[in-house]
């Protein structure tokens, strides 16, 4: 008995001092361990959902590192049923610039692509025989786009916004609407030569230059400019009936549109500042038989009178059967030249 209360004695305090270190280890970790991981949590969370990102993006696309280990070139579509696709701009952390040589070539179920702001090449044949693909939109990065990289698409809208557009969709065919963004600065020579059903055009604020023969052969009905100076870009085109002048537009320059005798409607941005606006006499050239219908809705009583007499300048044998908004129509005075004018509704 005396033997079994010294080892007591002995172990006892043993065994509570390890129970005392266990407690207090146990307290570390679960609670201000814990604290701190969920001060991470969020992070965790983000790193995971990249990750888990990432991993749908593989079973996608073919990925191949720069030199550098800095970006990312696509070089293959896995899935040849996809019907929509957008180009990512991340893949594992970092930016994708590149859609190599024929990369998505004969993906005849694609109808619908998106290229992102962080592509800058589009490699030659990159779409070719997608004959499927009727949408496309570019992003603002891209300086090069290979000839025939959508060769043989039936592209039938396509929206872009690089600075530089050179000839790399010429022919298209099947181009019906076409959007040029605000980035836009160039639209060059032959640009879009000969894209024989392109009838809706958009261009946005950025131009500084446009060929006259960059829209060669193409038979433009709709047109909406929306950039500084329009000088004689259009003036070939016979097809012209729907004109749209925007905001941004301050000056038209002398027959601008002087071959344009279908044109049978001018509608004008309720925003344009007519005490700044220019134009020049005989921007506009019907048969002469018929009046243009002009365009202000939305137009202020302040600025209508200053756009009347503007308006009076841009005529040739027309006139022009002006629309305002109708609560304005008994409070314009007679300040502006009646000669040009058909009618006021």
């Amino acid at each position: 008995m005396e033997k079994r209360a010294i080892l007591i004695k002995i172990v006892l305090p043993i065994v509570i001092s390890l129970v005392v270190i266990i407690t207090a280890l146990c307290c570390y970790f679960f609670i201000f361990k814990g604290s701190k991981d969920k001060g991470t949590n969020s992070t965790d969370n983000n790193e995971n959902a990249i990750i888990s990102e990432d991993e749908e993006l593989l079973k996608l696309f073919d990925f191949i590192r720069d030199d550098d280990d800095s970006e990312y070139s696509i070089i293959g579509c896995k899935d040849k049923n996809i019907k929509e696709l957008t180009i990512p701009d991340m893949f594992n952390v970092k930016p994708v610039v590149n859609i190599a040589s024929a990369a998505f070539a004969n993906c005849k179920y694609l109808q619908s692509l998106t290229i992102g702001d962080n592509v800058r090449e589009i490699g030659i044949y990159a779409f070719s025989g997608c004959s499927n693909l009727r949408y496309v939109k570019i992003g603002k990065n891209v300086n090069a786009v290979y000839n025939d990289a959508f060769d043989g698409c039936g592209m039938q809208y396509l929206s872009i916004n690089y600075k530089n557009v050179k000839s790399e969709f010429s022919n298209l065919i099947s181009l019906q609407t076409l959007i040029i963004g605000d980035n836009v600065t160039t639209i060059n020579s032959l640009a879009f030569q000969d894209c024989l059903n392109l009838s809706n055009v958009e261009i946005g604020s950025g131009i500084n230059n446009i060929y006259i023969d960059s829209f060669k052969n193409c038979p433009i009905t709709d047109l909406k400019l929306n950039y500084s100076s329009i000088h004689n870009e259009f003036a070939e085109n016979l097809f012209l009936k729907n004109l749209t002048i925007g905001a941004n537009v301050a000056s038209i320059s002398r027959n601008a549109f002087s071959t344009n005798a279908n044109i049978s409607r001018v509608e004008f941005d309720k925003d344009i500042d007519w005490t700044l606006f220019s134009g020049y006499s005989a921007c506009f050239l019907s048969d002469g038989t018929s009046n243009i219908e002009v365009v202000l809705n939305g137009t202020k009583l302040d600025n209508i009178s200053v756009a009347l007499n503007k308006l009076s300048t841009l005529r040739n044998k027309n006139k022009f059967d002006v629309k305002i908004d109708a609560s304005l129509v008994g409070q314009i005075t007679n300040t502006y030249d009646f000669a040009s004018i058909g009618s006021i509704t």
